[in-house]
């Protein structure tokens, strides 16, 4: 460094010298600095190596970078849950997932990967041979999770992707971005579905109010309240939940209870019969979700499934055959 200092102070000195003399000796220095002496030589070749050592410090450093970010790129993940895969694949991750649970459906080339969990049991055993860097779950489910991977030393690390509100996707998609160094990708992904869901929300706000009862499962019946998403959902479309200021965030209410709310539209979520096990007069009012996994998985998907869900709820889109003849035979007793 010292020597350096010297090369830049004789650079400033020769600058100085040479705007102070004649024309004469302005060409007697140029006919010098075209024979230059030794020391002067030796000076610049001091410089050419100064200037080459710097040029490798910065290949030495970019090579670096892109060396950490292949590492990066490289990072093995284990999801635990259909709504923690969906949302890997949605942030182009697909490639870094080695393991799922076995409800993970939703992306095909999700079902030729090795299945790790089921919805209750862990194969610990998989996972080891799989040696993942990093292992999602969801909310609280495999509440022994920690202390397993603990217990049998698994090197890896374990992240929660926490989600019960529509509005919890923004933190959570953030955070999962961050942990898989996606960060990039979770941004955008979360600024096109707030994006997304302020429009279907402008959408249908001046639409009349509807009553709607959105049942996952019809013995016993099972429903939800405020405290989800789905009630998220149907409040978006400008849909009213009579259950919705219940405790349990999916209560399991009776047939006389269902009768006595008198909902004006029923979504059947789940199941697949002709008849509901519901009381008969509220079987014409029934319609049939097409796409569930948006409803019950948050994801990028879940705006499809709100779309769909408004649709029903205001007569905008497709219904089943049912409920068509139906609406056709209200219209023509109001005719």
């Amino acid at each position: 460094m010292h020597k350096l200092k010297l090369i830049v102070l004789s650079v400033f000195m020769a600058a100085d010298l040479v705007a102070a003399t004649t024309a004469d000796s302005t060409y007697t220095a140029k006919m010098r600095l075209s024979q230059p002496s030794a020391a002067t030589a030796g000076n610049i070749a001091m410089m050419k190596d100064v200037s080459e050592t710097i040029k490798h410090l910065v290949a030495v450093r970019e090579a670096k970078l892109k060396n950490e970010k292949n590492n990066l790129n490289s990072i093995k993940i284990i999801s635990l849950a259909p709504i923690v895969t969906e949302n890997l694949f949605s942030l182009g991750l697909q490639n870094n997932v080695v393991g799922i649970d076995s409800m993970s459906d939703y992306f095909k080339p999700a079902s030729k990967l090795p299945k790790v969990a089921s919805i209750d049991v862990i194969n610990y055993e998989e996972i080891i041979k799989l040696k993942p860097d990093l292992i999602i779950a969801w909310n609280n489910f495999y509440p022994n999770l920690e202390k397993d991977v603990k217990r049998l030393r698994i090197p890896a690390n374990i992240f929660r992707f926490r989600t019960e509100r529509l509005l919890d996707y923004s933190s959570a998609i953030l955070e999962l971005g961050r942990v898989t160094h996606a960060e990039e990708q979770s941004v955008k992904l979360k600024e096109n579905f707030f994006t997304r869901l302020k429009h279907i929300k402008s959408k249908y706000q001046n639409y009349p109010q509807h009553s709607v009862i959105y049942i996952l499962w019809d013995d016993p019946i099972y429903t939800v309240s405020e405290n989800t998403w789905i009630n998220d959902m149907i409040e978006t479309c400008n849909g009213t939940n009579p259950v919705r200021s219940i405790d349990q965030a999916y209560p399991v209410i009776d047939k006389e209870y269902l009768l006595s709310l008198q909902p004006e539209i029923i979504i059947n979520a789940t199941v697949k019969k002709e008849k509901m096990n519901i009381p008969e007069t509220l079987q014409s009012r029934v319609y049939t979700l097409k796409n569930v996994d948006g409803t019950h998985r948050i994801s990028p998907v879940t705006l499809d499934s709100n779309e769909e869900l408004c649709q029903i709820i205001h007569g905008t889109g497709e219904s089943t055959d049912q409920n068509t003849s139906s609406k056709q035979e209200a219209g023509s007793k109001k005719d």
